[in-house]
């Protein structure tokens, strides 16, 4: 399939369509995600990236039938929002989407809002999704991340993902040589 990085998010064969990509096809996506990475196509063990399309096929899938509430409906589209959190991390959200509504113009701030939250889903696999905007199924055992009007991408981000606080007593703090599976496995003299 060539074009996969314009093939629409919200085809009924998506997860499969994702399942079945080649290398020239995942990096394709991944450098639309990620360009920054300078990844060329030897680079790229298909495999290790299973997961996440299927992650991102899922999610995709729950939302098909919403499509018409999104102002993205593919991975060209979204690159361009991955574009702008980049460009703006540091900004709260509302001068993000000030910026967006301008390439999103025919799109109202909801479907806009839903995008966003989409892109920062698929590109940072964190659970962003507020709830004047919410869609899809509700997962009782999956907390969601609201993304509030004036927090930066960069404040969320961190607020999810606090530093330690925990020091510990020595400079030289070390695990034992002696704690590996093997030991872990033997049984205890008796």
């Amino acid at each position: 399939m060539d074009g996969i990085s314009s093939y629409s998010f919200f085809s009924p064969v998506i997860l499969r369509t994702l399942k079945a990509l080649n290398r020239d096809q995942t990096l394709a996506i991944v450098d639309k995600l990620w360009p920054e990475l300078g990844l060329i196509e030897h680079d790229i063990p298909v495999q290790h990236y299973a997961a996440f399309f299927e992650y991102i096929g899922e999610e995709l899938t729950a939302l098909r039938h919403n499509r018409h509430l999104f102002a993205t409906e593919s991975f060209d589209s979204t690159s361009h929002i991955i574009a702008e959190f980049r460009r703006n991390s540091t900004q709260p959200r509302r001068v993000i989407m000030q910026n967006l509504q301008q390439h999103f113009a025919s799109y109202d701030d909801g479907s806009l809002l839903r995008s966003m939250e989409l892109s920062a889903r698929l590109w940072l696999t964190l659970n962003v999704r507020s709830d004047a905007a919410a869609l899809g199924p509700v997962q009782v055992h999956v907390s969601a991340i609201e993304w509030k009007d004036e927090v930066s991408l960069a404040q969320l981000v961190e607020l999810q993902f606090p530093l330690s606080t925990h020091l510990p007593k020595e400079k030289n703090t070390w695990i034992d040589p002696a704690l590996t599976a093997a030991n872990l496995t033997k049984s205890p003299p008796d």
